[in-house]
């Protein structure tokens, strides 16, 4: 459990080796200074191994990483400070790797500002310098090593960012895929359970579209595909989240609707699809399936409802939406007009 929750959650994994390395580091100092005498740096560093064993283990309870890694280098940052206070010269060897560590752990704005601050107090207050040349040179040596982590972390975060995109799109069409949609679908419903903030999910289903692929093959088959994710995403609000679940099969995320509201969305995508999409010169038509969240449901019930409302709206003509209000499935009256059977 502990190492597949290391492998698969870098910024945990990251917390978890700088805190391990900075207690082992820091503790051996704690005591000896105790012994030899010199109980306020004995307690300055109790207290960094304490700020960071919290921080440490907030990251493993509450999965909240990010929150972890800003109380734990607030906490090496000010316990960085104090050591350079208390020690004087000595003291100021554990700028270094907190400079580092800023940027291993927060964003790059965050830790060049984090940074920054450190730097000034340490300038400001000047007590563990001797003189204004040993200043000089600090300072010069803790920029090159501030503006060195400032330019790896900067280039990693931006190539991190290019790579999870990837993995959450889909290649074809541009669309978030099944990975991205079940993280966004999980993060509405804690968000239902948190705020009671109202969701809908609407599930599209091309028309025969097997039949388009094995009448005019699949390279016409794509760009179907394409034509349509275009469609349903110049007609969607920026708040909606679309994604292709797969096949011809999509799903449109549609926070801070009611029944009457997710009706009147589907049923408006419903007819520009109709109106919209062809392959050469044969009208492409789809079927939706629509559910609200409901309390106390979990994604993979929402998902099932709206996926059950999809199978009603094909096995009842195709070309509408159906939409299961909690209780029953409720065929949207909306798209009578325009069904084709």
């Amino acid at each position: 459990m502990i190492l597949h929750r290391l492998r698969n959650d870098f910024d945990l994994a990251t917390i978890t080796v700088f805190g391990g390395v900075a207690i082992l580091g820091i503790a051996p100092f704690a005591v000896y200074r105790y012994l030899t005498g010199n109980a306020a740096a004995a307690i300055m560093d109790i207290s960094i191994v304490a700020g960071i064993s919290l921080a440490l283990a907030h990251a493993w309870y509450s999965g909240n990483t990010k929150r972890a890694a800003l109380f734990m280098t607030i906490a090496t940052n000010l316990g960085c400070i104090a050591s350079a206070t208390l020690l004087g010269l000595a003291g100021l060897f554990w700028t270094f790797p907190v400079l580092l560590v800023n940027f291993l752990l927060l964003g790059h704005r965050m830790a060049l500002a984090l940074s920054l601050f450190t730097l000034g107090i340490l300038t400001w207050h000047g007590r563990a310098f001797e003189s204004r040349l040993e200043l000089a040179m600090f300072l010069v040596s803790a920029s090159v090593v501030g503006l060195l982590a400032f330019m790896y972390a900067y280039r990693t975060e931006s190539q991190r960012k290019k790579l999870e995109n990837l993995t959450l799109l889909d290649p074809l069409t541009g669309a978030q895929n099944r990975r991205g949609m079940d993280r966004e679908l999980e993060i509405a419903v804690k968000a239902f359970s948190r705020d009671h903030k109202a969701y809908g999910l609407a599930i599209f289903d091309l028309d025969h579209f097997k039949r388009i692929n094995d009448k005019y093959g699949h390279e016409e088959g794509d760009n179907v595909l394409l034509n349509f994710a275009e469609i349903v995403r110049k007609n969607s609000r920026k708040l909606d989240r679309f994604f292709r679940m797969g096949g011809e099969e999509f799903v449109l995320l549609i926070p801070g609707v009611d029944l009457a509201t997710l009706a009147t969305i589907c049923d408006h995508h419903c007819h520009n699809i109709e109106k919209n999409l062809y392959c050469l010169n044969e009208k492409i038509t789809t079927s939706i399936g629509a559910a609200l969240l409901q309390g106390n449901e979990d994604r993979q019930e929402w998902l099932a409802r709206a996926d059950a409302a999809l199978y009603t709206a094909k096995n009842t003509g195709r070309n509408r939406v159906v939409i299961d209000d909690g209780n029953t499935v409720v065929v949207d009256l909306f798209t009578d007009s325009h069904t084709s059977k």
